[in-house]
C-alpha cells in the first residue's frame, strides 16, 4: 500500500482555494493566499486574531523518495538527468499532498465547528500567529513545540498574541 494521497492529482492552488471557502464558512474574514518567497501561504483573520496556513514539503519528499524505487534512488544519488526530473515530480507531487492534507484536516474542522463539536479557536489554535518574548513571529505550533523541546513551555513570559498580520515584525 502507498502513501496516503500519493496518487492526488488535485492542484495545489486547488486544495487552497477550498481551504479559503471552508475558513470563510465559518466566520474568517480576510482570507486570502499570498507568497512567502517562493513559497505559498493562506492567511485569515477571526476575532481579531491572525492565522497562517503554510506547508514544509521535506518530510512529504523524504516519504516520496522512501517509495520510490532503487533505480530511481541512484539516478538522483549518481546526477543522472532522469534523476533530476524525478526530483521535480517528486516536489510538484509533495506540494499536491501536503495542501491536499491541510485541506482535509481544515475541511474536517469546519464540519467540527459547524456541528458545534469545536470552536474555530480550538480547531485552529496550532496555526494562531504570536511573538515570542523576542518579538519573533510564528505560528502557535511551532512556538510550543520549540517551547517544549527547550523546557519553557510554562514560561509567563512565552506567548502574546500578534493582533495584525502587518505589525511589521518578522
Amino acid at each position: 500500500m502507498g502513501l496516503p494521497l500519493s496518487t492526488t492529482k488535485v492542484p495545489a492552488d486547488r486544495s487552497i482555494q477550498e481551504i479559503i471557502k471552508f475558513l470563510d464558512e465559518v466566520g474568517f474574514e480576510q482570507t486570502a493566499q499570498v507568497r512567502d518567497r517562493d513559497d505559498k501561504v493562506v492567511f485569515g483573520h477571526w476575532r481579531g486574531l491572525n492565522f497562517q496556513w503554510k506547508i514544509n514539503t521535506k518530510k512529504v519528499v523524504d516519504a516520496l523518495l522512501d517509495e520510490s524505487g532503487e533505480t530511481i534512488k541512484n539516478w538522483i544519488r549518481y546526477g543522472d538527468k532522469r534523476g533530476n526530473k524525478h526530483i521535480d515530480e517528486i516536489n510538484r507531487k509533495a506540494e499536491r499532498i501536503a495542501w491536499r492534507v491541510i485541506r482535509d484536516q481544515v475541511r474536517a474542522t469546519v464540519i467540527s465547528i459547524k456541528y458545534g463539536i469545536m470552536e474555530p479557536l480550538h480547531g485552529f489554535a496550532g496555526y494562531l500567529m504570536i511573538e515570542d518574548p523576542n518579538g519573533n513571529r510564528m505560528d502557535m505550533a511551532s512556538l510550543l513545540t520549540q517551547a517544549a523541546s527547550q523546557g519553557t513551555l510554562n514560561s509567563p513570559d512565552m506567548i502574546r498574541p500578534a493582533l495584525t498580520i502587518d505589525s511589521g515584525k518578522k
